[in-house]
């Protein structure tokens, strides 16, 4: 019997197609959705504007919470990466722009600027997140976590001198099934971290640091409470 060779390519490449679609090759990808960190805009803060140029040096994420995927907490010691939904850059860009934004908004500080700037700042402010997540451990209460350390550094010192240090955590529910509902929470979390943080920063003492004179009569300079006053 004689076998067309054209008839049979047709015939695979007819079985190959049809495989394909009843596995489900054919359908398209879940379109991902992607989200900025917006905590919104602060409230001025009432003492007068301190004339101190600050330098957000950064927020440093660590890992695996620096991916632009959302991660989700689950039950025990168990975490999970949604490949589908996640941040439109990386969250350290997103958390420092808003930090930098915000206490610019803020009315603390003469000026606030980033790294690369002109300006010569007196202070510099950094922080280090040690969670940036969806918590479903609960099922029946998720929420969104935020935890960050921060250092305010006096940098006029030639080795720089920490005037005020705190670690920060806050969780906010998420009020939904979706991603939206996911960053809406997060964004919530970051806000409450950051109200805080511009109450103790305006608690700083930025008055000059005493200076006292040692037996050889050189000056030195006293070392500042890591605290904000009270």
């Amino acid at each position: 019997m004689t076998v067309n060779l054209r008839s049979l390519a047709c015939l695979a490449l007819g079985l190959t197609s049809t495989f394909l679609v009843g596995c489900g090759m054919s359908r398209p990808y879940p379109q991902k959705a992607l989200f900025a960190i917006d905590p919104g805009q602060p409230t001025q803060v009432s003492r007068p504007v301190s004339p101190c140029i600050v330098l957000v040096q950064g927020v440093h994420v660590a890992s695996p919470f620096d991916a632009q995927t959302f991660f989700y907490k689950r039950a025990g010691l168990q975490y999970e990466m949604d490949y589908y939904n996640g941040f439109i850059a990386p969250p350290e860009q997103l958390l420092n722009g808003s930090l930098r934004a915000w206490l610019s908004q803020s009315g603390l500080f003469a000026a606030v600027v980033g790294p690369g700037g002109r300006l010569n700042p007196q202070y510099l402010l950094e922080g280090n997140v040690t969670e940036l997540c969806g918590d479903y451990s609960d099922a029946k209460a998720p929420k969104a976590r935020l935890a960050v350390s921060f250092f305010f550094v006096d940098v006029r010192p030639v080795d720089g001198q920490i005037v005020f240090q705190k670690s920060y955590q806050a969780a906010a529910p998420i009020s939904g099934a979706g991603p939206d509902a996911i960053a809406a929470a997060l964004n919530a979390a970051y806000r409450t971290i950051l109200v805080e943080l511009t109450d103790d920063l305006a608690r700083v003492d930025y008055a000059p640091a005493p200076v006292a004179t040692v037996g050889t009569g050189e000056a030195t300079t006293q070392p500042a409470s890591t605290e904000p006053a009270r």
